[in-house]
């Protein structure tokens, strides 16, 4: 999974479960990985957070506010972008450049940078869900193709179970190499999640269908019990 650039959706019920997981295999598959963190507003801070727990340098954590902030930048169209490339552009470039634009300008700036260490760099997007309203009208496989062809891996993280509302995961998870669903209740009863490759490689551990107990995947296994052992820091997000 880290030798190439890949896209990876993990999704579960259980925020907490969700991010942590999503950061265990973001720093497995390259520690210097970027955290794009939207939160929502009056959002309670006494969960264990990868960011607020300070596991991750603030110059690696870009922080929304507010999930209109990440609203792709609609005036940049076909026609905009199209007058300033040469005619014979095949249009999945055209449509590639269309997603890169209307990044946010954090996105953009790491995009356009190569990757440090020679690695796939990892953008690492946890609470998804709450953009869903925002990328209603952008189609995905541009953003994901956008991210591979610059040389960083899209890993993103959702929880179809928040606030007392369900929002079932739809088919579009299946535009990525990897989805994997983590089913579990929080993070006290970790040790009793599962996680469930639901599309992953024709063979190897992470091969499609393969079924894992958290505890049993040492990577993400150290996050919980750092998760679960440290205390949680009372502060603002960075």
């Amino acid at each position: 999974m880290v030798q190439r650039p890949v896209s990876l959706f993990l999704y579960g019920s259980s925020l907490p479960v969700v991010n942590l997981t999503l950061y265990a295999f973001a720093h497995s598959a390259n520690p210097g990985f970027l955290w794009i963190d939207v939160r929502a507003r009056n959002e309670p801070s006494d969960v264990p957070d990868p960011a607020l727990l300070g596991w991750i340098s603030k110059g690696r954590v870009v922080t929304y506010e507010a999930p209109e902030a990440v609203k792709p930048n609609e005036r940049v169209t076909a026609a905009t972008v199209s007058r300033l490339i040469a005619e014979e552009e095949s249009p999945r470039n055209l449509s590639r450049l269309i997603a890169f634009l209307q990044l946010p300008d954090p996105s953009q700036c790491v995009l356009a940078a190569k990757p440090a260490n020679g690695r796939p760099g990892i953008v690492a997007v946890p609470n998804v869900h709450r953009v869903l309203a925002a990328f209603a009208n952008a189609p995905v496989e541009p953003i994901i193709d956008a991210h591979l062809q610059a040389g960083y891996s899209l890993f993103v993280g959702y929880s179809d179970h928040v606030d007392g509302h369900h929002r079932p995961v739809g088919p579009g998870r299946n535009l990525f190499d990897y989805v994997f669903r983590v089913i579990g209740d929080g993070v006290p009863g970790w040790r009793n999640s599962r996680l469930v490759c639901e599309k992953g490689e024709p063979e190897g551990p992470f091969r499609t269908g393969s079924e894992f107990n958290l505890a049993d995947l040492p990577f993400v296994a150290d996050v919980f019990h750092r998760a679960i052992v440290e205390p949680r820091p009372k502060m603002p997000r960075p």
